[in-house]
């Protein structure tokens, strides 16, 4: 195989790496958008969400935490019970 060859098959290889890497960083963003919006919709239920907790909640990018949000959102009587809990499990 000739040097040019090689550089053709090196350079689809890496194609197929930047396409297998960017499908997995929108599956990841988009399980993080899923579980901010059913946080919301919860929230949503107990009344009107406060842009600032919304940019909160659209912000956080980690998974864990998002997914304890979403516990403590359907445990919460209120918006303000949600806020309170949430403030309340950072200071730990």
């Amino acid at each position: 195989m000739q040097a040019w060859e090689e550089k053709v098959l090196e350079r689809e290889e890496g194609r197929k790496e930047g396409r297998k890497e960017g499908r997995k960083e929108g599956r990841d963003e988009g399980i993080l958008l899923g579980t901010g919006r059913s946080i919301e919709e919860l929230l949503k239920e107990l009344g009107p969400v406060p842009e600032k907790l919304h940019k909160r909640i659209l912000e956080e990018k980690d998974l864990e935490t998002l997914n304890a949000w979403l516990k403590l959102a359907a445990r919460a009587s209120s918006v303000e019970d949600f806020c309170f809990l949430l403030d309340s499990r950072e200071k730990m």
